[in-house]
């Protein structure tokens, strides 16, 4: 199918000035509000996640909210200021939430969540299903509850020492 066609008022088709080909455009995506978690974060929103985030993705949005595991003193972003991803005055608000990338991996804090992962995959297969995860883990619950619930234990397993 070609997207242009059906939808003309988004995409549009035009000449590439560099190489003479028709190539096809959309205007810019503009996110309102962009959340990144990250393992470790200044008060400031100096933010470090080691090797794997995008950091061009902030800027895109209008407000940026930055989750993190570990809020660390100013001194310790000054001292590794080479690997800090995310600069603070890109960021509007910043929240401790631990284990906030979760079933996700949070680079050098913890691994992926396999088995919530399967757990998910599988009551996502029926409404039903998906209902009953969704109040276990999701409805009327903080990120405390929600971390009872996956179990002390295996979130310890998860973590990287």
């Amino acid at each position: 199918m070609d997207v242009w066609k059906v939808n003309p008022d988004f995409y549009k088709v035009i000449v590439d000035p560099f190489t003479g080909k028709k190539v096809v455009v959309m205007p810019p995506i503009r996110p309102q509000v962009c959340i990144v978690h990250v393992p470790k974060c200044d008060v400031y929103g100096n933010a470090i996640e080691p090797g794997v985030f995008d950091d061009v993705l902030h800027q895109a949005a209008d407000h940026v909210i930055v989750t993190t595991d570990e809020i660390v003193p100013v001194e310790y972003t000054q001292a590794h200021h080479t690997e800090v991803t995310l600069i603070g005055k890109f960021v509007d608000a910043i929240v401790k939430v631990p284990y906030g990338a979760h079933p996700g991996q949070c680079s050098g804090q913890y691994t992926h969540d396999e088995e919530h992962m399967k757990e998910y995959q599988l009551a996502a297969k029926d409404d039903a299903g998906f209902a009953r995860f969704l109040e276990k883990y999701v409805y009327g619950r903080t990120n405390e509850q929600y971390l009872e619930a996956v179990g002390l234990g295996r979130l310890l397993k998860l973590k990287y020492y």
